[in-house]
């Protein structure tokens, strides 16, 4: 029996990777939206967030994120939806992240969590490697508090809240 060897096809690269993560949009019975601040950037405010582990289900990542970031428990999910935003990595970042480069991750494919707290100021106990510092902010000024790069992605959870008749 003959072995032929085979030849890359011209487009055989190979595919890229984005990796899985929830953004969380809290809010609260006023109305107002809890940020965190970026541990790394001081002022550049953000939703809690984080990566979706291998078999976990969305719901479950949204509610470990926010206990690992922020402390919060008691949230009622309203909705996710899944993969609504996508960004690539800067290549300066992926030569800092080893943990992501090793991944083979050049991005990160967004799924958006929209949730609900009972209490007006649910107690919270951020991770200091996690968030620097949070704030609630009224809805309407919440895309002017979010970091520039952050604003698309506040965009679209401002219109899941209206659809879902959460602010007006």
């Amino acid at each position: 029996m003959r072995v032929t060897k085979r030849l890359p096809l011209a487009n055989s690269k190979k595919p890229e990777r984005f990796r899985p993560n929830v953004v969380i949009c809290v809010i609260n019975p006023k109305g107002e939206i809890l940020l965190t601040q970026n541990v790394v950037r001081p002022g550049h405010w953000q939703f809690p967030q984080g990566g979706v582990d291998n078999g976990e289900e969305y719901e479950q990542a949204v509610r470990r994120e926010l206990y690992e970031e922020v402390g919060i428990k008691d949230i009622n999910i309203i909705a996710i939806t899944k993969n609504i935003y996508s960004y690539r990595l800067p290549k300066r970042f992926l030569l800092v992240r080893e943990d992501v480069a090793k991944s083979g991750y050049v991005g990160q494919i967004q799924s958006l969590a929209i949730a609900k707290v009972d209490s007006l100021r649910p107690k919270l106990k951020p991770d200091p490697q996690e968030a620097a510092a949070t704030t609630w902010v009224d809805s309407k000024r919440l895309i002017n508090t979010l970091h520039p790069v952050r604003r698309s992605l506040g965009k679209l959870a401002m219109i899941e809240l209206q659809r879902l008749g959460l602010t007006s």
